[in-house]
């Protein structure tokens, strides 16, 4: 039977080890990623593996906002155009315009609707994205007021 750590040193040496091990079998499936879908030539989205990257890389990146926001060292004046929610929805709007501009430049003439579609998208990743960012840093400074 394994013992639990009580050692503050070794949980935080424990902790670095599954670190390396997350970066290195990151590097390992990237490289997997890459090899199928361009050396082999199935394309991008035609591999299940694709998901297997980005899934993982978006749950790490929400959580690590997390931890970041608990690191952050700000004074309380200090204002962010982050800091309200009437600017998250502008920022949204504005990438979901610009990408959908910029994806029927370079997709064509004929792909209106997939521009306005993919443009949407990516409105609604930074919507969430920043949203949750928002939301991490209120329930943080709440808490330290009480």
């Amino acid at each position: 039977m394994i013992k639990k750590i009580q050692d503050e040193r070794l949980k935080l040496e424990n902790l670095k080890n599954i670190r390396t091990v997350f970066a290195i079998q990151t590097i390992l499936l990237v490289s997997l990623w890459v090899y199928e879908a361009f050396i082999q030539g199935k394309g991008a989205t035609g591999t299940p593996l694709t998901y297997v990257v980005l899934i993982p890389s978006i749950i790490s990146a929400l959580l690590n906002m997390r931890v970041s926001v608990e690191n952050e060292d700000k004074p309380k004046s200090a204002r962010s155009l982050f800091n309200s929610l009437t600017n998250i929805i502008i920022l949204s709007i504005v990438v979901g315009i610009g990408s959908t501009l910029l994806l029927y430049v370079i997709l064509g003439e004929g792909s209106l609707m997939d521009s306005l579609i993919m443009g949407g998208v990516f409105s609604l990743c930074i919507y969430g994205a920043f949203s949750y960012g928002y939301y991490v840093k209120k329930r943080h400074d709440e808490e330290e007021e009480e």
